[in-house]
């Protein structure tokens, strides 16, 4: 029986003796193997296929090889069908099968497959055509049975300033609320409501994960770990604003509170031994360093990022390209209407009293306004990011339609309105078209529009100065 090309490499090591050295000798990026976290955490999710991806090497060469390597005597690898396990489970959970009987069943198999063993089993079932969605559902549940599937000896250290530091720095203040949180609620089922406000800081946690580090795991061909998470983080958000909604409502809102802080808590779990180990041993210096450039863009939430941790970046030899300078120039765009400087053209942009964002017509961001009236974060992680993975999984089916409507010719603009935190939000998408008619793209087009709806009667030019702001 040979191996396969989504035989994991964890598998292939553990059974094969010498084959750590032997892969070593291969390829020198093979040597990351040599470390225990690294597989512990990205060696349970990579196969022989992600592999040779990462070394840039023929997957069949190296599975030859791989199989050569093997002695004829030694233990052949178990192939069950772990999938097909998995997905009768997440069909019975969405048919209403008894939770019980789901959990039990859960325990089973994490008794043979480990908690990354089930994320990578996630991942091939989504390759295969499931939606994230249907996956969704089984999240909490493994989170309550998963406490024997993780190795607890791992633990992430990172010196201050990294920004798995800054995340496991603001997980520890969120962990100390959830706990009083719920000794509040036992002392009086419908306490501590100050405390939920603050626990529902942890959006600015999230939208950091969504915003900064998804990205960067999307490029590095990890897709349905951000997919997942950011729907789990939609759900948490909801369950706090349920029992905020009940409790403004005078309604007991104690069981709704609790459901927030289990999937609060149960989200921090699996942060802090599953996602971040496999970030370490994902990204290099450099895309941290690109990853913390990012963040002060969304901020954080109870802590100050330190500044001990110092990247370690390649020299820049007197032979090396230089990077293009940014700094805009007087060269002038010659435009329909006129002609701009690229420094008027920048400043043009920033001080518009909108939000907009421009995707080209492969569905790519590629350019944001970085304004002080910003609706929703934004960072420099995002341009070159598929729009999609940009949006709450909920809603890209949604912005799929849109996309083909503008991209048919079907249609030129979408738009909506939303009130968000006192606010009366305008959002607009327009379809971009060459003089031919060609499409090039969608720009979205979003305003804060509450202080314009409020006005009544007018106000002329010569009055200008009687504005009291």
């Amino acid at each position: 029986m040979r191996y396969s090309k989504k035989s994991r490499i964890l598998d292939i090591v553990d059974e094969t003796p010498g084959m750590i050295e032997f892969l070593v000798d291969y390829h020198p990026l093979f040597k990351r193997l040599q470390n225990r976290l690294m597989r512990k955490t990205l060696g349970k999710f990579a196969t022989v296929e992600d592999a040779a991806k990462i070394a840039s090497v023929s997957l069949e060469e190296l599975l030859e090889k791989i199989n050569r390597r093997v002695q004829p005597e030694a233990a052949e690898p178990r192939e069950i069908d772990h999938r097909e396990t998995l997905k009768n489970i997440i069909l019975d959970l969405h048919a209403g099968a008894r939770q019980e009987d789901i959990e039990e069943r859960m325990r089973e198999l994490t008794g043979v497959v480990d908690a990354t063993g089930i994320a990578d089993l996630e991942q091939s079932l989504v390759k295969e055509g499931m939606d994230e969605s249907e996956i969704k559902g089984l999240c909490d549940i493994h989170a309550r049975v998963m406490g024997g599937a993780i190795d607890h000896d791992v633990e992430v250290v990172t010196p201050p300033g990294h920004p798995v530091h800054s995340y496991l720095e603001e997980n520890k203040v969120f962990l100390r609320l959830a706990g009083d949180f719920r000794a509040a609620l036992d002392a009086d089922g419908d306490g501590g409501i100050e405390l939920l406000g603050e626990l529902m800081k942890i959006n600015t946690h999230y939208e950091r994960k969504e915003n900064q580090l998804f990205p960067f795991l999307e490029d590095a061909g990890i897709t349905s770990v951000p997919q997942v998470m950011w729907a789990v983080h939609d759900d948490i958000r909801a369950f706090g604003k349920a029992a905020l909604a009940a409790w403004n409502e005078g309604e007991p809102y104690r069981s709704k509170a609790i459901e927030f802080v289990t999937g609060l808590e149960e989200m921090i779990y699996k942060e802090e031994k599953i996602l971040f180990p496999m970030c370490l041993d994902t990204f290099d210096d450099s895309d941290w360093d690109n990853m913390r450039r990012g963040e002060a863009d969304i901020g954080y939430v109870f802590i100050e990022p330190g500044d001990e941790w110092v990247p370690k970046l390649p020299s820049k030899s007197a032979d090396s390209p230089k990077k293009a300078d940014k700094t805009p120039t007087l060269q002038r765009l010659a435009l329909e209407t006129g002609m701009l400087s690229l420094a008027q053209l920048n400043l043009m942009l920033t001080h518009m009293p909108v939000d907009f964002s421009l995707v080209d017509e492969n569905d790519r961001v590629v350019y944001y306004s970085e304004t002080r009236h910003r609706i929703f974060p934004r960072s420099p992680a995002v341009i070159g990011r598929k729009v999609q993975n940009c949006h709450p999984p909920d809603s890209v089916s949604v912005v799929n339609e849109i996309l083909e409507s503008f991209r048919d010719g079907l249609k030129d603009e979408a738009e909506f309105w939303i009130e968000m935190q006192g606010k009366f939000l305008h959002i607009r998408y327009f379809a971009v078209r060459d003089p031919l008619g060609k499409y090039r793209g969608t720009l979205e087009f979003m305003q804060d529009v509450t202080r314009i709806r409020s006005l009544s009667g007018e106000r002329r030019l010569l009055q200008w100065d009687e504005e009291n702001d």
